[in-house]
């Protein structure tokens, strides 16, 4: 554990360092394919920091918060489009917009999706709790697959969910904004649309859709049509969001080894389907 959190420690400076390097140098650079060329050595830094860490959690936020969001928002930002242009005057917001998976609410009034009743929070704490006795105890070793599959749904929920609160809170706290919460009670879809769109993990199609869909459709719009460019945006974004979705999957071999007899991965190819058709129609996808 003590090398685990220096290895934390490197990281970190490691991250202050690129993300000074992009707000003082790259922004000064004129937008477009020079930019990119500027912080091609921070994607490379970004790529490679969940190396770092043989914890899973650590490995798994960093790949989730920097290579995977962060160098999407930085190369919308390489040719002046948001989250991260206009250039925030402080750097400090610059930083926590890079490196979190957060966005300022646009309409703070209309929404109060945290006005929730305390016994929420506290029914979650609990259960989570309970999951973690479970899993130390073993017992899920002798669940049903499909008891088993339900667990680690809830899990995986409310783990990513205490975690995103935690820093969308601290953040907000710090920069005096409102944060655009990431999960929406997903337990309270009324269907797939609904949860994937509105719902569940919502930094993730405000980024696939500008930085992979789009531009894909855009240029093979010319080469092979427009209808047949939507597709291959739909590609694209299979691809780039399956190589972060699964890269770190030998990370863990115990993890992967449970998912893979539960036929946890199996069960997730077809919602995984769905998600990518949500992120990528605009007429379904609410960004």
């Amino acid at each position: 554990m003590e090398e685990e959190l220096r290895n934390l420690v490197k990281v970190c400076i490691s991250v202050l360092i690129s993300i000074s390097y992009c707000y003082y140098i790259s922004s000064k650079i004129p937008k477009g394919f020079v930019r990119l060329l500027s912080l091609l050595p921070i994607f490379i830094i970004f790529l490679l920091i969940p190396l770092f860490f043989s914890s899973l959690h650590f490995c798994a936020i960093s790949a989730f918060f920097l290579t995977w969001l962060a160098n999407f928002k930085l190369l919308l930002f390489a040719f002046d489009q948001e989250p991260l242009s206009p250039l925030p005057s402080i750097f400090s917001r610059f930083l926590c917009f890079t490196c979190f998976p957060i966005k300022t609410k646009q309409n703070p009034s209309s929404n109060r999706i945290y006005n929730k009743p305390k016994w929420v929070l506290a029914f979650k704490v609990i259960l989570f709790s309970s999951l973690l006795h479970l899993y130390g105890k073993n017992y899920h070793n002798t669940l049903p697959r499909l008891a088993f599959l339900s667990i680690f749904t809830i899990h995986v929920y409310i783990e990513l969910e205490f975690i995103l609160v935690l820093v969308g809170g601290l953040l907000s706290t710090l920069l005096g904004c409102e944060i655009e919460p990431v999960f929406n009670e997903p337990y309270l879809a009324t269907s797939f649309q609904d949860f994937w769109s509105r719902r569940w993990n919502r930094m993730v199609p405000s980024v696939l859709r500008p930085t992979i869909h789009i531009p894909v459709q855009r240029f093979t719009a010319q080469l092979i049509g427009q209808n047949a460019s939507f597709y291959a945006g739909m590609l694209a974004t299979f691809i780039v969001s399956g190589c972060n979705l699964f890269g770190d999957s030998g990370k863990e071999d115990a993890v992967v080894s449970i998912a893979t007899s539960s036929g946890l991965k199996s069960c997730g190819c077809g919602v995984y389907v769905r998600y990518v058709c949500l992120v990528v129609c605009p007429s379904t996808t609410e960004i």
